[in-house]
């Protein structure tokens, strides 16, 4: 599938005209240029959501321009918070700098990502109601948990990641990023309350890593040695969504086919 993946994403890239997620569903008709998406919105829905009433607020609060002052603040206590972090773990600054560009850079993608996905959720919810198909979200987080523990149950090794999590009744897609690598989880519900331990047992549907251009300062992102375009991105924020749906329906469909062939 990720092959097929790949595929019609750089066909979309090439053309720029085919709706990936339609064409995915065999619903390309629905979102032609010609149509008015604004038919087919909830708007009744959608104003009296929390979460997009929460969105909104989000977004007012980001809106606001920051001080002259914010900024020299928070600027000093950056580079002074790098500097010690250097220090303390015996990295020169630059290193230090390095990596907390590569970190700034994997949480916008991650929120990126779960913005779009959050987007499909609720509108799907909006249309279905409280169906088996109904999607819950976790917004991203950083997240610490403790990997190893002493005898006498003191940690002794911790790792963090920032995450985030959309989950069915019976699947959980999970988001997590560290440093230069976003990977993507595909697993039952029950498996995702493990964290790090449940998903080692797992291999990831998706794994993007970056890379520094030392001479501009900016992060590249690459999805199977391939660039990873606006156009990408979209259409594998899509696929995830898919993904899990997919996962939710064919559970689905095998709990119904198991009670079918029961006898009373």
């Amino acid at each position: 599938m990720l092959n097929q993946l790949i595929s019609n994403i750089h066909k979309i890239t090439r053309d720029g005209k085919e709706s990936y997620f339609g064409k995915r569903w065999g619903a390309d008709a629905g979102l032609k240029k010609t149509v008015s998406r604004q038919d087919y919105t909830f708007d009744d829905v959608s104003k009296a959501s929390p979460a997009k009433q929460l969105r909104e607020q989000i977004l007012t609060a980001y809106q606001s321009t920051p001080s002259a002052e914010s900024k020299l603040f928070v600027e000093k206590l950056t580079n002074d918070s790098l500097s010690f972090l250097a220090k303390r773990r015996g990295l020169q600054l630059q290193q230090m700098k390095a990596e907390a560009i590569c970190n700034e850079s994997m949480t916008a993608l991650v929120s990126r990502v779960f913005d779009r996905i959050e987007q499909y959720s609720v509108e799907l919810n909006a249309y279905l109601g409280c169906t088996d198909l109904q999607t819950s979200l976790t917004r991203p987080a950083h997240v610490r948990e403790v990997t190893r523990y002493s005898k006498n149950r003191q940690p002794l090794e911790t790792v963090t990641y920032f995450r985030a999590r959309l989950a069915s009744p019976t699947w959980s897609l999970i988001i997590r990023g560290k440093d230069s690598t976003v990977e993507v989880f595909l697993l039952p519900v029950g498996k995702s309350l493990g964290l790090t331990k449940s998903e080692a047992d797992y291999e990831p549907i998706f794994v993007l890593t970056a890379t520094l251009i030392k001479s501009i300062q900016e992060v590249e992102w690459e999805l199977e040695d391939r660039g990873l375009t606006q156009m990408r991105e979209q259409a594998l924020s899509m696929e995830m969504f898919v993904r899990l749906i997919e996962a939710t329906r064919n559970e689905l469909e095998m709990d119904t086919v198991y009670d079918s062939s029961i006898e009373y």
